[in-house]
């Protein structure tokens, strides 16, 4: 014989209150719901060491750099030296491989037409404009940083 909706309801209810009646006796949870409630339990936790683990710290370079016309004035404010580092001006210009020492230290002058295309075309600063300069630095106690500045 099948049970109408409200029997079921109330069969429910009432299987309900007695789980809640045996745990306020003190008497213990089956051995299904204790295994229930440990797979999650675990799972939870899993989940959060997954999370931190794939935590990833964004940091980028701290730089001042001055557009001086012919020249360009680079200030590293961090504490540390970057290395190997490419600075791109306005997406075309680009020179490799320069070093520029921490705060501390004097400021990196680079002159604009150290700055080529990659056919060789040398920046003119008297017949183009500096608009953005992108450093990418390799070599850095934190891995590869970056910075990207620019002028109107």
């Amino acid at each position: 014989m099948a049970l109408t909706d409200k029997e079921l309801k109330n069969a429910k209810a009432t299987d309900r209150m007695q789980k809640l009646q045996k745990l306020a006796d003190g008497s213990s949870l089956s051995k299904k719901e204790t295994a229930y409630i440990v797979l999650i339990l675990v799972v939870i936790i899993i989940v959060i060491a997954t999370a931190k683990q794939n935590k990833v710290e964004t940091r980028n370079l701290t730089a001042g750099v001055l557009n001086q016309g012919d020249f360009f004035v680079v200030r590293n404010n961090d504490t540390f030296a970057w290395g190997d580092c490419d600075l791109n001006l306005n997406d075309d210009y680009s020179i490799s491989g320069i070093s520029i020492p921490p705060a501390s230290a004097d400021n990196t002058i680079i002159q604009a037409s150290d700055f080529a295309t990659k056919k060789g075309e040398r920046f003119n600063p008297m017949e183009m404009k500096a608009q953005t300069l992108f450093i990418y630095c390799r070599q850095t106690p934190y891995g590869t940083l970056s910075y990207m500045g620019g002028w109107k």
